[in-house]
């Protein structure tokens, strides 16, 4: 099960009753104001209230302070309707505290939402609820939650329905204000539209903040175009706009068919139509006290920006379909952009079919703040705008014109991805079929391909601040930036799937730095190991280098020159048995490893491992160590000056590998601790793991064995 939905899953096990506790009190529809509808109500703390499965129409504003849950018929069934289409359906402007479950909302229009919660420290939990047909409500479709100042109190939405809900301005399903601390795990949103900010959901922290925003493992949208959410201006899918310091982690979400659509009267110059997936907003985020966004292994897939305005300005942009940041800093890692597209030329040129990265607006006092995207693992495929757009993945945006040009430009950074077959099309004013950055913007390109793009240059612009390249398949063209020699660049078709995957003719394999590596960044975009041999050679497997681009190549490659290795390829893969070692604990020697037939007098020193195969192949042994860390992002990384003082954890890192051309039966390799002339493993505990291959490139199950070296 994935992490950000194991979490989620975990969460509603926690609020749900536990095994043994009091049975729910059946309650009647009539009874609730009288339960629910005054501070000297008749619920008590921590009671739970259940409705029978039947269809109820109510009104009702809660004032009871105890904490308590209202749910619905066990297997569902219990529908809420508002006396009056135009009032909600359950509504608190007090102080309380309670959870909502396994129920349906429907049936609003005009009102101001169909669930209305508007204390100042009230802490809320939804969860497995449905919201549906809400039409037209003010100030969110389905649901509003606003605290009228800041608040530690936890909002949690987990595993709610928000579909055909609809707001007359921001949030077509959910909409958060000033609501510091929220977990928002596992709901769809599907059908939901706005006329404003967040077709799907829109969240919006003013004031400054520590608490975190965790959105994970949610659906935006869908496969079809009718799942898809809708808005006529800014974030279909969702809108977020984090306060001053305000964490905000994006894990596993998808956002697919959202559309921003439909003509809507923007007479504001900042107003424009951008992120038809994700709009990420640091508008209000003064720029000494940032907001940190992290994403993680999310779609963006298939969203579209198709909005004319009626106001006739040029001034008001289409951009960033798939994600559009502004004025933030964002961390990405194994996202996903694919097949997203600006389909309308309003006036503005349309800006990055993928992602848009701008500059935000000075306000007052308050400077302009660059944006700033740093992607690892990431993959933008197939993502296009209209003729006359700029960047068919990636637009860069310049400081806004009231800026001078000393503020500061807004960088993107790409490292272990790929930006192929991403198009703008042609016609007059179309520029930078991959990338389009603005005279003060800045690009780093490593570890990546970007290839096949059109039009020519696929890299246009950022000016006198010129893109940097290393062990990147790219290649220098007419009126692009330079492309440095001596980089380990290269410029060769990487022959990749069509989903971007590399193929065995693949020139990226092996091809780029190990150095360049993210830090902490151990596994591909499709959660394979991140640095692989795939070499193989008489003596065993090659160094293991890593590839460029998001996807690490894992089959190893033939030596045609290898006997081993010309044999016919077997349809099994090589068994690998019996592992065993000589001794468990023992003392490091001078003599380098070597393998020899089962029967070898062992050394005095050292072990001995032994196995046994049932062909002849490559066999490696990696030794793996647990060693110290520090926990950074969700991950366990090595200790550094600027972590020393994170928690402290425990990692597996490989401290060496050896490889060896193995014959079939008994195998015996003796090993005094040595790993070449120079290299020796020091005193401590180990793991080796064995595995083999065979010409195929067909691997053996791994074997492990446990070792202590004493002085």
């Amino acid at each position: 099960m994935a992490l950000g939905v194991l979490a989620a899953v975990l969460l509603v096990l926690a609020v749900a009753p536990a095994a043994g506790a009091v049975s729910p009190t059946p309650v009647k529809c009539d009874e609730l104001a009288t339960l629910l509808g005054s501070t000297a109500g008749k619920a008590t703390p921590g009671e739970v209230l259940q409705l029978a499965r039947e269809t109820c129409a109510i009104s009702l504003e809660v004032t009871n302070t105890a904490a308590f849950t209202l749910e619905g018929a066990s297997g569902g069934g219990t529908v809420l309707e508002p006396l009056t289409p135009t009032e909600p359906i359950l509504q608190s402007k007090h102080n309380v505290t309670f959870t909502l479950s396994g129920l349906t909302f429907t049936g609003t229009k005009g009102a101001e939402a169909a669930v209305l919660l508007e204390g100042e420290e009230e802490a809320v939990t939804l969860t497995g609820n449905t919201f549906t047909d809400n039409r037209e409500n003010d100030r969110a479709g389905a649901v509003f939650i606003s605290h009228s100042k800041e608040t530690s109190a936890l909002t949690t939405i987990v595993g709610n329905v928000f579909t055909d809900d609809s707001a007359a301005n921001d949030g077509g399903g959910l909409f958060l204000e000033n609501d510091g601390r929220a977990v928002i795990d596992v709901n769809t949103f599907s059908g939901d539209s706005a006329s404003e900010w967040g077709g799907g959901m829109y969240v919006l922290q003013g004031e400054p903040t520590s608490d975190p925003v965790q959105i994970s493992g949610n659906t935006f949208g869908g496969p079809t175009v009718a799942a898809g959410n809708t808005t006529h201006q800014d974030g279909a899918g969702a809108a977020v706009a984090p306060g001053p310091g305000q964490p905000v982690s994006l894990t596993q979400n998808t956002f697919e068919n959202n559309r921003i659509a439909g003509e809507e009267a923007l007479t504001y110059e900042e107003d424009g139509r951008e992120g038809g997936g994700l709009f990420m907003d640091g508008y209000s985020t003064s720029s000494s006290v940032p907001a940190p966004v992290t994403q993680e292994h999310n779609l963006f897939s298939d969203n579209v920006i198709e909005a004319t305005p009626k106001s006739g300005s040029t001034n008001l942009l289409a951009g960033g379909a798939g994600e559009w940041i502004n004025g933030l800093t964002v961390h990405s890692t194994g996202d996903t952009f694919t097949g997203n597209r600006i389909a309308v030329d309003s006036g503005e040129p349309p800006e990055g079919g993928a992602l848009g990265a701008i500059a935000s607006a000075a306000v007052g006092p308050t400077p302009t703040k660059p944006a700033t995207f740093i992607g690892a693992d990431d993959l933008f495929l197939g993502n296009s705008t209209v003729a006359g757009g700029w960047g068919g993945a990636i637009y860069v945006g310049n400081p806004p014109p009231a800026c001078t040009m000393s503020c500061p430009g807004s960088s993107v950074t790409l490292e272990d991805s790929t930006v192929v077959s991403n198009t703008v099309e042609a016609g007059a004013g179309s520029e930078g079929g991959a990338i389009w950055g603005s005279p003060q913007d800045t690009l780093t390109i490593d570890n990546s391909i970007l290839f096949g793009n059109s039009p020519q240059p696929e890299v246009f612009g950022f000016g006198s601040t010129t893109p940097t390249f290393a062990y990147s398949d790219v290649c220098a063209e007419a009126g692009g930036p330079a492309v440095p020699s001596g980089a380990g660049d290269i410029c060769s078709n990487p022959q990749l799937e069509a989903g971007g995957q590399e193929t065995s003719a693949s020139p990226t394999i092996d091809a780029g730095s190990n150095a360049l590596v993210p830090a902490g960044l151990s596994v591909d975009l499709a959660g394979a190991p991140r640095i692989v041999a795939t070499l193989l050679t008489c003596s065993g497997l090659g160094p293991a280098t890593v590839d460029m681009g998001a996807f690490e190549y894992q089959r190893v490659g033939p030596a045609p020159s290898c006997p081993a290795v010309t044999r016919p390829a077997t349809s099994e893969p090589p068994v690998l048995e019996g592992a065993s070692q000589s001794h468990s604990r023992w003392r490091e020697g001078t003599r380098l490893a070597r393998i020899s037939r089962a029967g070898h007098k062992p050394p005095p020193l050292g072990t001995t491992f032994s196995f046994t195969l049932s062909e002849q192949a490559s066999v490696s042994f990696a030794f793996t160590q647990r060693v110290g860390g520090r926990r950074v992002d969700g991950r366990c990384v090595a200790q550094r000056k600027r972590n020393r003082h994170k928690r402290a954890c425990t990692r597996t890192v490989t401290v060496g590998v050896l490889s060896f051309a193995a014959h079939s039966a008994r195998n015996s390799v003796s090993f005094q601790g040595r790993l070449s002339g120079s290299k020796k493993l020091r005193p401590g505990t180990y793991t080796v793991v064995i595995t083999a291959r065979n010409a195929a490139g067909q691997r053996s199950a791994s074997r492990r064995l446990t070792f202590t070296i004493v002085k």
